[in-house]
């Protein structure tokens, strides 16, 4: 039960946060259209769509993580 409150909230306010004429990433789309498939409806399937936008999202960091590091000097990449 604490899952799926948690996983209304974090839907509730993610969708809450964006303004109506902003960009929705795809990420975000694919995972609720994932979580709105009525074979979707238990919580594991629910933790599933939830897991592959993480997994989503951790590619999406990585992708602009290295591409912010390879444009940095040497001197500037060391953290």
């Amino acid at each position: 039960m604490k899952i799926l409150l948690f996983l209304f909230f974090l839907i509730h306010f993610t969708t809450m946060s964006q303004d109506s004429t902003e960009f929705i990433n795809t990420i975000e789309v694919e995972m609720t259209r994932c979580l709105e498939v009525d074979s979707n409806y238990s919580t594991q399937a629910m933790l599933q769509c939830v897991y592959s936008a993480t997994d989503s999202w951790e590619l999406e960091l990585n992708k602009n993580y290295n591409e912010l590091i390879s444009q940095l000097d040497d001197d500037k990449r060391t953290i």
